[in-house]
């Protein structure tokens, strides 16, 4: 073994890194790369500056890091993959005949830096990079061809975000350079063809040439025949040549196109050596080849494949935020799993499925938060270390700065082995374990839980009861296509921007009331009429009878669908009285992202305090001041006259403050500023005062708090969230959920400051019995149904102003 002061030390930490990184990308194993980062990284301080092997010896470091980073998803290792290649570069001695290789290695970690940041990245800068790395190689060398793919490769990247025709011309005739530079004997053939082949694909999707199809499928087939059946990239091989059949099946129909790219997709997902993340995304489109030829019952089993890969992908190891990126990455499985499973007439499995699939951080979060009866019953001499580790787990899985992996990595091997414990004790095996019907069922004791699904194949409605017998129910919805919800979507989200515009022509923002009327007249005909009739609700209640409740719990691009204002709705006030084919007029509407966030709420809620707190800021940086937020709080005082107020006389509402008293009050009412951030839906917030003071969806969902009711966000947009997120449901609405707060009122889109106003009156009316009690939570979702209603009555023809709020929760 060599001393700390052996000359060569540097030499061996190197080569024996680079063996292993080599034994990593071969076999998969984990325990090859995080050896190879310690050794390279003790290579580096092993070699002094001004080295002629100190560039290669950090490039080789950057590119551990970057396996690293692809393979747990850790940004840590991605921003240290970057720094090191950047020191490579800058370190390389002149004539250097590796500066290639830095440069190539420094633009890698660059372009997914981009990709991880969705657009934040240096995406020109790795471009250029890959430019030098390019000239500065030689024709004929070897690896000219990587070098030039890479940046094929980029160059793609940024013509799908500017659309440049100049730019996606250049990276196919890259790509195509690069494809052709590969000789017979190059050990990454393979994988240029397989890039050009992307890039042929591409183009396919964009101009529906089925020439650039076909020709993408022989560079596939080639590049399989080309490719060692042991190269860790087979698997991406498999999964692009079975994506591509799918694409030539969706043109020809022939059967055998989806049956061959069926078996190539499940051989891909059974590549043990491939990215976690590729085996998910083939078992899902195995799953939908399953259904194109008519094997539901496979399907269902490739779609439970692709979800029992999820907790690998994102395990709790990983940073929170890291962990929510990875997740939101594998959109539209919910939507398979559910199809295939109703397509096999297994409705209560697609319940099951759709929970399994969807809210994944919420569900963590609710694992350490959770009722303890049980385990204090079942098990109490593990019931206190349970409580104390859940609290630590909680804690660091939360915080909100950066914080230390290896106490991570420690509370949750102690987490991991407590479970194990646990369910090692009658009566308590499936403790904490995904909730099966029988436990799912009882989310619906005040009222159906109602999941819409939208899928290529076919679009329903599964209504779930707290039955013993036939608890769900499956309601076809033919005119709901994906097609025509993805149009009404953005019909809807297009009428939202223009009535928020500040300088909309009065014309325009007349269309786009228009455009959102159109939305909700379709919604009502093709999604929520045919359920609200199947659960027999085909006319108002009767005068004096109790409202009937319905969760909805959209999946997916349905989420943007207004299901709760749906309906053909009065023009004028006239013809309000005699409203019936609309949701508000036939049930009380709420929201839920999960089942599961509706059994916890029931399971947390007590009937405890009802302290009120009030946070008033009507300004922020760079909006307009929001005059109406004085008489809010006003009438709120008035109704209230206990609520304590933020700011007090003279003062500021302080995040501190405010962060201060909310575990001492039982309600929350935010009037100030919201935004949905869509880039970064964790970062979406409440603004607190004119300097920047905010409140963010990580700040609050890292609150744990007991005996809190309600949260009423009278705010712009605290229920809108990005369409990668949707599923996670990343907003401030099911933050305060998170937090503790069993009922939540908020907002879908922009709220003028009248409207705030007029609907936060009528909704504590009701609530306080016109300022006679105190507010009661469990009445919230009737209140602010009374309260739309009253508005809607006022302002019929006014769409977007009345049916912006919506309730989430119990």
């Amino acid at each position: 073994m060599a001393e700390d002061d052996d000359p060569n030390l540097g030499d061996y930490l190197s080569n024996l890194g680079g063996a292993l990184l080599d034994g990593f990308e071969k076999t998969g194993d984990e325990t090859y790369l995080n050896d190879a980062i310690g050794l390279l990284y003790r290579a580096v301080d092993a070699t002094p500056s001004g080295s002629p092997y100190l560039a290669r010896r950090l490039s080789n470091l950057s590119s551990v890091l970057l396996a690293g980073f692809e393979d747990d998803g850790d940004t840590v290792l991605l921003d240290g993959a970057v720094s090191a290649g950047r020191r490579a570069v800058v370190a390389a001695l002149a004539g250097d005949s590796s500066l290639g290789a830095y440069l190539s290695s420094l633009g890698n970690a660059l372009r997914i830096l981009f990709v991880r940041t969705e657009g934040l990245g240096p995406l020109d800068e790795a471009i250029e990079t890959f430019r030098r790395a390019v000239e500065v190689t030689p024709t004929g060398h070897t690896e000219l061809g990587m070098y030039l793919t890479n940046l094929g490769i980029t160059l793609r990247l940024k013509a799908s975000r500017s659309r440049d025709p100049g730019v996606l011309a250049e990276a196919e005739d890259v790509l195509r350079r690069s494809a052709e530079a590969a000789g017979d004997g190059d050990p990454f053939a393979g994988r240029y063809l397989a890039n050009l082949a992307n890039a042929l694909r591409g183009r396919f999707d964009r101009a529906d040439d089925p020439a650039c199809l076909q020709e993408a499928i022989e560079l596939y087939r080639e590049a399989l025949r080309r490719t060692p059946a042991e190269d860790a990239v087979i698997g991406s091989h498999l999964f692009n040549l079975g994506c591509a059949l799918q694409s030539r099946f969706g043109i020809t129909s022939d059967r055998e196109d989806i049956e061959l790219a069926g078996k190539l997709l499940e051989e891909a997902w059974s590549a043990e050596t491939a990215p976690t993340e590729l085996r998910i995304a083939a078992a899902h489109r195995a799953a939908d080849a399953a259904l194109a030829a008519g094997d539901a019952g496979h399907a269902v089993t490739m779609a439970e494949r692709a979800i029992a890969l999820l907790p690998l992908f994102a395990p709790r190891e990983l940073p929170r935020h890291d962990r929510g990126h990875r997740i939101t990455g594998t959109m539209g499985i919910a939507a398979t799993a559910a199809t295939a499973a109703v397509a096999a007439g297994r409705l209560e499995r697609a319940v099951e499925l759709l929970e399994q699939s969807r809210g994944l951080l919420f569900s963590e979060t609710l694992d350490t938060r959770g009722d303890l009866t049980l385990i204090r019953r079942q098990a109490p001499g593990l019931a206190a270390e349970f409580a104390r580790l859940r609290e630590e787990l909680d804690t660091i899985d939360h915080s909100i700065g950066a914080n230390d992996p290896a106490a991570r990595h420690d509370v949750l091997s102690r987490w991991k082995d407590l479970l194990a414990r646990i369910r090692g004790t009658p009566r308590l095996t499936g403790f904490l374990t995904p909730l099966s019907i029988r436990d799912l069922r009882h989310a619906a004791a005040e009222g159906p839980v109602v999941y819409l699904v939208v899928h290529e194949h076919r679009s329903f409605a599964l209504a779930l009861h707290d039955s013993t017998r036939d608890c769900v129910d499956v309601i076809a919805l033919p005119d709901a296509t994906e097609d025509a919800v993805y149009d009404h979507a953005d019909l809807f989200r297009e009428a939202i921007r223009t009535t928020s515009g500040e300088e909309g022509a009065v014309e325009q923002q007349k269309t786009a009331g228009q455009q959102a009327q159109q939305v909700f007249s379709w919604t009502w005909d093709a999604v929520t009429r045919p359920v609200l009739e199947h659960l027999g609700h085909t006319a108002p209640p009767p005068p004096g009878t109790q409202w009937p409740r319905v969760r909805w719990c959209p999946v997916g691009i349905a989420t943007y669908l207004p299901l709760h204002a749906a309906g053909h709705h009065p023009g004028t006030r006239a013809e309000v009285e005699h409203s019936v084919d609309t949701v508000l007029d036939r049930v009380v509407s709420s929201y839920t992202p999960t089942a599961r966030a509706l059994l916890h709420a029931a399971a947390t809620d007590s009937a405890g305090s009802q302290d009120v707190l009030v946070v008033a800021a009507a300004g922020a940086p760079e909006s307009a001041a929001l005059p109406g937020v004085a008489k809010e709080i006003e009438l709120l005082r008035s109704l209230i006259p206990t609520a304590t107020v933020l700011p007090g006389p003279g003062g500021e509402a302080a995040r501190a403050a405010v962060l201060d008293a909310l575990p001492a009050h039982a309600i929350a009412h935010f009037a100030c500023h919201g935004v949905s951030d869509w880039r970064d839906p964790t970062a979406s917030h409440l603004e607190l005062d004119d300097r920047g003071q905010q409140l963010t969806v990580s700040q609050i969902t890292a609150l744990n708090l007991t005996g809190a009711r309600m949260a009423y966000l009278s705010a712009c947009s605290t229920a809108d969230t990005s369409p990668r997120h949707v599923d996670e449901a990343t907003h401030l609405t099911s933050a305060f959920s998170l937090a503790g707060y069993c009922t939540v009122i908020g907002t879908l889109w922009p709220v003028g400051d009248l409207t705030a106003r007029a609907i936060a009156r009528d909704t504590y009316g009701f609530l306080t019995r016109g300022g006679r009690t105190d507010p009661d939570p469990s009445l919230a979702a009737l209140a602010l149904h009374h309260a739309v209603r009253n508005y809607r009555e006022s302002r019929p023809a006014h769409v977007l102003r009345w049916a912006a709020h919506v309730h989430t929760g119990r």
